[in-house]
């Protein structure tokens, strides 16, 4: 995954099984669906039923022998279209069975999942097809008229321990109460890809809040130190995370709170790397961090840190990371270190 991209759609797959773990002997869970055997592919996800289980989790409830699944990605939102096209990719999924009438509408379900609720929606399907929109528990909403069942789920407002891995693909993250248990839920179950590709997701949005949720796990065992390290190395943070430097973190959070104490950690953690002659390493963390701060990163500036060949300036920069409220500090920066 690049630095400054993130791959929403595959992260949202893998937190979707993991919402139905206890589920996936019942179900058949097909990402891209292709429709027919030209090339038309849909981005959601098809879920099948093998048996009719009831699903006790809120946001599967409505499922039935088939599902199709739209998800909508932090950035983007649920517009009036795509309300639209998913409705023809359902009637199409229909009409393409192997019998006609094989599939009955009312063995299928639509799910719309996004970030927020869609009000321009909400307010076109009332007004021209008389579906009404009734919430039915938290972040989740039937759409109450439709020819189709269907559901809107709204991911800002799910509860966290309802539908807890879904919730991690959101921008308003709470560090201590859900990246905290992600973390050690992910060192937990080091095997599995889908934790895997969803803590990649989670780090690579909220790199400032796993950090300090990393600050307030307190102790590491060695697996979890080593699980850490693998995880810093994909995103160019593979300066070894000496237990020294952990330390003075969180005597330093202790003493004088949780941001001062994640500086500290940082600083002694990368101090340590560049010590070593990690030269290029310091360059990559560094302009990562502004990236996550600044973004998009102003090519002059990934200019002068790739021009940098003394570290101390890069160590100074990085002990000031969350200090700096500006670009124009970092130029400032910049300015005064060449002076």
């Amino acid at each position: 995954m690049s630095a400054d991209q993130i791959y929403w759609h595959p992260a949202f797959v893998k937190a979707f099984e993991l919402e139905l773990k206890d589920y996936l002997n019942i179900l058949e869970i097909t990402s891209e669906y292709q429709l027919t055997t030209k090339p038309l592919e849909i981005d959601i996800l098809v879920i099948k039923k093998l048996r009719d289980v009831k699903i006790l989790k809120t946001m599967a409830e409505i499922f039935q022998s088939h599902n199709i699944v739209e998800y909508k990605s932090p950035d983007d939102y649920l517009s009036i279209d795509d309300f639209y096209k998913v409705k023809a990719y359902a009637y199409l999924y229909k009409s393409l069975a192997n019998n006609i009438d094989s599939i009955k509408l009312e063995e299928m379900t639509i799910t719309f999942v996004s970030n927020r609720f869609p009000q321009k929606l909400a307010k076109h399907i009332q007004k021209y097809h008389g579906i009404t929109i009734e919430k039915i528990n938290s972040g989740i909403y039937y759409l109450l008229g439709s020819d189709l069942l269907s559901q809107i789920i709204v991911i800002d407002e799910l509860s966290s321990r309802e539908s807890r891995y879904i919730r991690f693909l959101t921008k308003k993250i709470n560090p201590k109460e859900e990246i905290a248990d992600l973390v050690e839920e992910y060192t937990e179950n080091l095997k599995d890809p889908r934790f895997e590709l969803l803590f990649d997701t989670v780090f690579n949005n909220n790199i400032r809040q796993v950090l300090e949720a990393l600050e307030m796990l307190r102790k590491l065992n060695p697996e979890e130190e080593a699980a850490l390290e693998r995880v810093a190395a994909k995103f160019n943070l593979n300066l070894k995370w000496k237990q020294e430097g952990i330390n003075e973190g969180i005597n330093q959070g202790i003493n004088q709170g949780i941001s001062q104490g994640i500086s500290q950690g940082i600083s002694q953690g990368i101090s340590q790397g560049l010590e070593n002659g990690k030269l290029e390493e310091g360059r990559a963390l560094l302009k990562r961090l502004l990236q996550k701060k600044f973004p998009p990163l102003p090519a002059t500036i990934c200019q002068k840190i790739d021009s940098l060949t003394d570290l101390v300036t890069i160590e100074n920069l990085v002990d000031k990371i969350f200090e700096i409220n500006t670009i124009a500090e970092v130029e400032a920066y910049f300015e005064e270190s060449t002076n």
